[in-house]
């Protein structure tokens, strides 16, 4: 007879693991993971290095399995994009505000004394974002490079995404943004997340509406001035791009030619495909509705 033990969660499997580390670093990975040959190295030598007060140092995720498909080719867009240009930016001010869970290392004392993982969805973003609130900094390693599998089908994408979104919300509501020891960056980073669910609102809402007076040649919505941010955002993104490579190259890192097409349609389309699934997201956990994975 086979007994089932109910699902604790992961935040539950990480601090039973934590219980049980005695060194003064610890590196959490994902079990769909998998780290470039020098990644290990180069996250330690980030942290090791760093100043005493920072904490932990988030590795630089990419997707593993970006041939798969076309949703695996935009997402692979979205991580260099998206997670790995944000991250670039934030590890600027030592404020770094998600040490993902599937890639990052910590100091093992610290992350003791407050007590590990909380048991929610965004552990690893509550965590981060307790770390910072406590006057401690989190930084990034650009070179330390890991692959994830991302998820195959829009159907699955959407299920992520609304996690994610329902993880920052958590975050809010668990950690107090105006904490004394929270640094200025770290909290004007943190308050720029309250425009998120804003921002999904308005892209649902302005494109169609754009398109709409678009095609009866009104130009209130769009107009030469919608042409030259789309320009400054395709410069931004080709600025990313090439620190990414440069990242690669590096440490020797394999660069895959990447879809032209798959960065059109990240850049025009993606945010408005995946806005209603970050807003149920955030709606969910404003209501308290029951998690689900």
């Amino acid at each position: 007879m086979i007994l089932e033990m109910p699902h604790k969660g992961k935040s539950y499997a990480l601090n039973e693991g934590l219980q049980h580390v005695t060194t003064e670093y610890v590196i959490t990975v994902d079990s769909d993971t998998s780290l470039q040959p020098l990644a290990i190295q180069a996250i330690m030598n980030k942290l090791v290095n760093s100043s005493q007060d920072v904490a932990a140092t988030a590795g630089a995720i990419f997707v593993q399995n970006d041939r798969k498909n076309f949703v695996t080719k935009l997402q692979q867009w979205d991580y260099t994009i998206g997670i790995f240009g944000v991250k670039l930016y934030q590890g600027n001010y030592n404020s770094t505000l998600v040490t993902q869970g599937a890639f990052s290392a910590y100091k093992t004392k610290i992350i003791k004394e407050l007590k590990g993982w909380q048991d929610c969805v965004g552990e690893d973003i509550v965590l981060t974002w307790d770390l910072l609130s406590n006057g401690y900094k989190t930084n990034f390693a650009k070179d330390a490079i890991a692959f994830t599998e991302a998820p195959e089908t829009f159907r699955d994408l959407f299920r992520q995404r609304k996690r994610w979104a329902r993880g920052m919300i958590e975050a809010f509501k668990k950690v107090k943004i105006t904490s004394k020891k929270l640094s200025i960056k770290s909290r004007l980073l943190m308050s720029m997340n309250l425009f998120f669910p804003f921002t999904d609102l308005a892209i649902l809402i302005f494109i169609p509406l754009g398109i709409l007076f678009l095609a009866f040649n009104n130009y209130l919505f769009m107009g030469w001035l919608t042409l030259l941010v789309i320009l400054l955002g395709m410069i931004l993104c080709l600025v990313i791009e090439i620190k990414r490579k440069n990242a690669f190259k590096k440490v020797n890192c394999k660069l895959e030619k990447r879809s032209v097409l798959s960065f059109v349609f990240y850049a025009l389309f993606y945010a408005f495909i995946l806005a209603p699934s970050c807003l149920i997201g955030y709606i969910k956990e404003l209501v308290n509705v029951k998690k689900e994975w």
